[in-house]
């Protein structure tokens, strides 16, 4: 059973599926594969900013992986 990495998918479901693809450029696979691993660190701040943008807020363990403290 695959379990969902549930910050990130709460956050993906808040910004918006389709606008997430759009400002990434990526395919549905790789928006599963965030929903199901999370999104990747390397994405993370420019996700966050996209968040941010769209008035949802992200959690500080978020960013936590990176050294960053909200």
């Amino acid at each position: 059973m695959i379990v969902k990495e549930p910050v990130s998918n709460a956050l993906i479901d808040q910004i918006g599926p389709g606008i997430v693809r759009e400002h990434f450029g990526i395919t549905p696979q790789v928006l599963s594969n965030w929903r199901v691993r999370g999104v990747p660190v390397r994405k993370r701040i420019a996700f966050n900013n996209l968040a941010l943008t769209r008035g949802v807020a992200t959690p500080p363990e978020f960013l936590a992986p990176l050294g960053i403290a909200a």
